[in-house]
């Protein structure tokens, strides 16, 4: 059985007349209403994968989440972070076009909220907690960015699960040519790498990669030439701080799992395929 992992905004006059998922498993409808932006609560939910029902003229409806394909790379403008928080302003003249007030763009993979539109640039604030955990705070003027839209309710799954909230940063290591490939290879913290997997997909500066190689605190990506022209990724040289979320549902299966990992009779791991099933995960 295929998971999906949505984190919604719930809509407190939600009268089911905007975006329904069905989950055919348990038969139990869930309604997420996503119109005006109305923001009640946040709901993160582990349901089985489900399908949207379109609804006439609800076609732009975002799911306030990405998929790690960049649309765009914008320019800093301004970067005015006094205190530990502050503002962003960045010149993006394709995304401005489709934008509005109340937006959720993810800038290096960070979830920024548009707080004001000046023709070609958009203007994000950003709180200490986003520059505790990012490389937001070492931007200045004239740095470039990728930039991505929240994913559209119709859109493709390009990517992979992104949900914008950076985990850590990592180091880049190493650089080098193989075919018409480069492979970057990053150090990071071990509280990043017990979620990262040999093939398994981590978001690198907002960026979707794979991951080919893994060791210690080194894994390694593979980058064609397309991806580095369309992103900032081949601008970067060794030493530069980048920043990481790994897979959602690697976080999410562990939080399920822990009481029954962590209980005190249990003195090795009962993470086994008959536990993996009773949870719904095979």
């Amino acid at each position: 059985m295929r998971h999906q992992i949505f984190t919604i905004y719930i809509c407190i006059r939600c009268n089911c007349s905007d975006v329904h998922h069905k989950a055919t498993a348990n038969n139990n409808k869930f309604c997420f209403a996503l119109r005006n932006g109305v923001k009640a609560g946040v709901l993160t939910h582990l349901v089985p994968a489900m399908t949207p029902i379109p609804v006439a003229g609800k076609r732009h409806l975002k799911l306030f989440m990405f998929t790690g394909i960049i649309e765009e790379i914008g320019e800093i403008i301004s970067s005015n972070l006094i205190g530990g928080s502050g503002e962003l302003q960045i010149e993006a003249p394709l995304i401005v076009t489709e934008c509005k007030l109340g937006d959720s763009i993810a800038i290096n993979g960070v979830c920024l909220t548009v707080t004001r539109i000046t023709g070609r640039e958009l203007a994000f604030d950003v709180s200490v907690e986003t520059l505790r955990r990012s490389n937001l705070g070492n931007l200045k003027k004239g740095d470039q960015v990728n930039l991505e839209q929240a994913l559209a309710a119709d859109g493709r799954f390009g990517g992979h699960m992104v949900s914008g909230h950076i985990d850590g940063t990592g180091t880049l290591h190493d650089r080098r040519r193989e075919g018409n490939a480069t492979i970057f290879t990053f150090s990071v913290a071990p509280a990043i790498t017990r979620y990262l997997i040999e093939k398994g997909s981590v978001a690198i500066d907002g960026i979707s990669l794979t991951i080919c190689a893994l060791a210690g605190d080194i894994f390694s990506v593979t980058v064609i030439p397309h991806s580095l022209q369309q992103t900032t990724l081949g601008q970067r040289d060794l030493g530069a701080i980048v920043n990481l979320e790994n897979d959602l549902v690697a976080k999410y299966i562990e939080k399920l799992l822990q009481p029954k990992i962590h209980s005190p009779d249990s003195q090795t791991s009962t993470l086994n395929l008959d536990l993996l099933r009773k949870h719904g995960f095979a």
